[in-house]
């Protein structure tokens, strides 16, 4: 085989959510002579195998060996296994007979381009294969690390993968210590690695270290993808500043997509003696980074609520999402007398806006104006209202609900009509999804259908009374309409539980 279509099939296998790719890499390497000059084609394209793809393909020879020779052959012929070549020494290593594996990591020859078998050797379940593979581990990683190839980096990355196996545990702990103490050349290619698990690693070693420098972890930080990674320089960058380093370390951090990471940095700023700096955050979209622009403000002795109340005056024209965050802060901060400040946002053109104008109102205590909105034609608007109308058991008529359910309008509207009609009583909810059920509903059909079985299931159990007689009808009427689409036994029972009268 071509060493580029090797290449491509390592590619697909480190790609491949199946393991179908690896199957096919565990078949070659199986069929393969071990003196063929293929197989040291096919060991190079594996030094661009990720430790995902390591651990199937150790899994997938591991079966092909019992598959193929039975589970005594190996014990049979474990004396005359080949291990002449690296690809025979790979099938050994992983063989579903131990004194196979043993004896394999006893060869006098060179593994470095097996380390990521090794390591998981080193956590195998028999006891004196994972010694053998402890005790030559350690020269093997020093080997890569000193190097800094993509080779240590599998390996860490494999190290890291095992953590949740049994044995796991020792195994990380050996190779956390092996990398403590490797250059930091190594550990820089180990925290640039595409594995998230050994660059995880990588950073919880580097950022432990006596002589990492703040600067060096804000360029680290602002370069990284990983959001706990980033999470770590972070607070690493915060604790430097909070014990006395310089401030101007933080300010790129206010900026950040996290919110965590915003508020961390704030909160730094205001305890190292700039609390003005709280200002320009009160209206952040972060809860968190708006509570320590809050505390901040208050340390300069201002009221936070006066301050939303001053942008929200010059806000009411303003046709970006911006204000979104000056309405929840608002709420946060101001009492009932703010309701008619932000009520003029529940008009605004963008849907954040008006969603957290409903949020707003709706925890000042407001009851008016928003819950109009059920039917605004942006879905987060919706799902904001009937959260509201939940949390704050504010009734909405119950035929305004049927209404909103029973129309063509849009889909997020009638869901939620749906939802509300459930929360309003056991009969209403009872009513919407056999309806639902009865017209063939092809949206809301399928959660109607859940529902009714939770209902039977859970719910039922805590109903005691029957429905009153006009709505009893009704429900009958639905149950023979759409008692087919329940699953079988459960139109029974919910003529039981519904006190009416089995059909003939």
């Amino acid at each position: 085989m071509h060493a580029s279509m090797l290449d491509a099939l390592v590619r697909r296998a480190n790609a491949d959510g199946h393991g179908d790719d690896a199957k096919a890499l565990a078949d070659l390497i199986s069929e393969l002579p071990a003196d063929d000059a293929t197989g040291a084609a096919v060991l190079e394209a594996l030094q661009g195998a990720t430790p995902r793809t390591w651990a199937r393909l150790d899994e997938r020879l591991r079966n092909d060996d019992i598959y193929r020779n039975g589970h005594v052959h190996g014990r049979r012929a474990a004396s005359k296994a080949r291990l002449t070549s690296e690809i025979g020494l790979l099938r050994a290593l992983c063989s579903a007979d131990g004194r196979v594996r043993e004896m394999a990591l006893r060869r006098r020859v060179d593994m470095s381009r097996l380390l990521p078998v090794v390591v998981l050797r080193a956590a195998d379940w028999a006891g004196p294969v994972a010694d053998r593979a402890r005790a030559l581990l350690p020269g093997l990683l020093r080997d890569a690390l000193g190097s800094a190839d993509a080779r240590a980096v599998t390996a860490v990355g494999m190290a890291a993968h095992l953590a949740g196996r049994r044995r796991g545990d020792v195994v990380l702990g050996l190779v956390t210590d092996l990398l403590a103490d490797a250059s930091p050349e190594a550990l820089a290619a180990v925290r640039g690695a595409d594995d998230r698990h050994a660059r995880r690693l990588a950073y919880r070693i580097w950022l432990d270290g006596p002589d990492v420098e703040a600067r060096g972890v804000l360029d680290a930080m602002l370069a990284e993808g990983d959001n706990v990674c980033r999470a770590w320089c972070g607070r690493f960058l915060v604790e430097r500043v909070v014990a006395g380093g310089c401030p101007d370390l933080v300010e790129p951090l206010l900026s950040a997509g996290s919110g965590v990471l915003r508020a961390m940095a704030l909160d730094a700023l205001v305890r190292s003696g700039r609390p003005e700096r709280g200002r320009e955050c009160l209206g952040d979209r972060s809860a968190a980074v708006r509570s320590v622009a809050q505390w901040a403000v208050r340390r300069l002795g201002e009221d936070p609520a006066s301050l939303y109340r001053e942008a929200l005056a010059s806000y009411v024209d303003d046709g970006t999402a911006a204000v979104a965050g000056a309405i929840l802060g608002s709420g946060e901060c101001g009492g009932r007398e703010d309701v008619a400040v932000v009520e003029p946002f529940l008009r605004h053109a963008r849907p954040r806006v008006r969603a957290a104008a409903v949020r707003t109102i709706a925890s000042l205590g407001g009851r008016d104006g928003w819950p109009v909105l059920l039917t605004d034609p942006a879905p987060v608007v919706v799902r904001t209202v009937g959260r509201e109308v939940i949390a704050r058991e504010v009734i909405v008529p119950v035929e305004e609900l049927r209404g909103l359910l029973r129309s063509a309008g849009p889909l997020h509207v009638r869901r939620a009509a749906h939802l509300l009609l459930a929360w309003h009583g056991t009969w209403t909810r009872l009513e919407a999804d056999l309806w639902l059920l009865a017209v063939h509903d092809p949206d809301l059909g399928p959660a109607a259908r859940s529902d009714l079985h939770i209902w039977l299931d859970r719910d039922a159990r805590a109903v005691y009374g029957r429905p009153p007689a006009g709505v009893g009808e009704e429900l009958a009427r639905l149950v023979r309409v759409a008692g087919g689409e329940l699953r079988e036994g459960a139109e029974r029972r919910l003529r039981w539980q519904l006190g009416l009268a089995r059909e003939s």
